[in-house]
């Protein structure tokens, strides 16, 4: 197996040339150098892994097959098979001597995994286009669609996930090496159907001046008002008095005092009644125009506008 490995990587080496302008291959390239490496030292895990960072960069068939090679040194058989199951699968464009190695390693594999304890699990999954991980791998070792798979005896766990499908888990436990068939159908997820909310809106009406100081002075003038008119009566009256022929001096006198005082103090409440009156408008004129409506309406920068209406 040390020469298919050394095979593989030569493969990695030729095809390396012919894509050194891209970024993405050059960055292959150096992680399949790095697996190299590793593999050279005996870190075969470290080189499975680095072989299969290098496929996600670059998925060429070479890498994939090097995954399967490294795990099928380091032992590693249920992730062996899985990988140089692929790579068979992949790799038509491999030299014929190369496949045949492959193929003799993949048989060696599923020969070890029947003879120990290991079972093979047909897992299914609907949609076909969703990607299981099984707790005995590690999470990188996402397998997409339907795929016969070799677990150790005891429990698993696998996980299935498609996009726009509500994730699942199941059990699976290994109890025996005979062939289980697990199926996993995921539930779509509801279509989200946007709501168009209109944006809520504050309204405040400010509270209106109470109308009682308005009929306050509207009865003070009225009242005012009343006690003016009743003055001049009685200032009229008292001059008529004074008026009358054949008085006394003294009498005509008193009784022209009597018109003058009256006379003058409805003057005066007369005053007085016109300012109330001029208050009593002010008064009813503020309370019927001051009825204010602020509306304040969120927006969505996070702000808000304001309006303000009515009548001052």
């Amino acid at each position: 197996m040390r020469s298919l490995v050394w095979a593989i990587v030569s493969v990695v080496t030729v095809a390396t040339a012919a894509h050194a302008d891209d970024s993405a291959v050059d960055q292959a390239n150096a992680r399949a150098r790095l697996a190299t490496e590793r593999a050279a030292a005996g870190d075969l895990l470290g080189a499975a892994a680095q072989f299969r960072a290098a496929y996600e960069l670059d998925p060429r068939p070479e890498f994939l097959c090097n995954v399967g090679v490294a795990f099928h040194k380091a032992k590693d058989l249920p992730r062996a098979q899985l990988y140089l199951g692929q790579c068979l699968t992949r790799g038509g464009a491999l030299t014929p001597d190369f496949i045949a190695a492959v193929r003799s390693a993949f048989a060696a594999t599923e020969d070890a995994l029947r003879g120990g304890d290991f079972a093979p699990i047909d897992l299914t999954v609907t949609p076909t286009t969703a990607a299981f991980i099984v707790s005995a791998f590690d999470r990188d070792d996402a397998i997409v669609g339907a795929r016969l798979v070799w677990l150790p005896l005891g429990h698993h766990e696998v996980t299935v996930r498609a996009d726009g499908f509500a994730d699942r888990t199941i059990a699976v436990d290994v109890t025996t090496r005979t062939r289980q068939a697990v199926a996993v159908t995921l539930d779509k997820l509801a279509a989200v159907t946007p709501v168009v909310v209109d944006p809520p809106v504050t309204r405040q009406v400010l509270r209106r001046p109470s109308r009682r100081p308005a009929l306050y002075a509207t009865g003070a003038t009225a009242g005012l008002a009343v006690i003016a008119g009743g003055l001049y009566l009685v200032a009229r009256s008292a001059a008529d008095d004074a008026g009358e022929a054949g008085i006394a001096e003294a009498t005509y006198r008193d009784r022209v005092d009597r018109a003058r005082l009256a006379q003058h103090a409805a003057w005066g409440v007369a005053a007085a009644a016109g300012v109330s009156a001029a208050i009593s408008g002010y008064l009813w004129v503020r309370a019927s125009r001051a009825a204010v409506v602020v509306e304040v309406v969120p927006v969505t920068d996070g702000g808000a506008t304001a309006a303000v209406s009515g009548r001052f």
